[in-house]
């Protein structure tokens, strides 16, 4: 997105970021959209280098724990903390001056892992994601086992149909007993 003037608040790139992503920013993103601007050319020019350095080492954190299959993936928060490190007393990095420890996890403060309400959110809206998933899956396979019993139970009346007509035919063959 294009802004004409240099400084834009961090709640104005939030809700531009969330009009056209269709989901929030973390604070690797916010982190991103700081510290590096994107070139017409396709190109990226970070702030400094050290900014680049931690936004790489970020970004191979998650991908990461994404690719291991032992331990449960990393959220973007948790890697955000161990490579930006622990927060100053007050305050929340990369998440606007108005954001304290308080208001930005809850009542409780910490990194996600303590139980923050913001993480907590997150991890149940993917939940409801998963939980929405199963079900439509369950719904098709439901779809399948009902034609698959119309199946049978068309099968069935054809067979019983030909049975009838076979029961209804007389019987020219010979008795299978030893009748004289």
């Amino acid at each position: 997105m294009t802004y004409r003037r240099r400084r834009t608040s961090i709640y104005q790139l939030k809700d531009d970021f969330v009009k056209t992503h269709q989901h929030e920013l973390d604070r690797m993103e916010v982190f991103r959209m700081g510290k590096c601007n994107d070139l017409p050319d396709g190109t990226q020019r970070w702030v400094d280098d050290e900014s680049n350095d931690r936004f790489e080492r970020m970004t191979q954190m998650t991908t990461h724990s994404l690719q291991s299959d032992v331990a449960a993936p990393v959220s973007a928060e948790d890697v955000f903390i161990a490579v930006m490190g622990r927060y100053r007393p007050g305050r929340v990095r990369c998440a606007g001056k108005a954001e304290t420890l308080r208001t930005w996890y809850g009542r409780g403060e910490g990194s996600s892992s303590s139980g923050g309400y913001h993480t907590q959110v997150q991890e149940l809206q993917q939940q409801l994601q998963d939980q929405n998933k199963k079900m439509e899956a369950m719904s098709a396979e439901r779809s399948r086992d009902r034609q698959e019993l119309e199946n049978i139970r068309n099968q069935m009346s054809e067979m019983q149909a030909f049975m009838q007509k076979l029961a209804a035919q007389p019987s020219h063959m010979p008795c299978p007993c030893a009748c004289p």
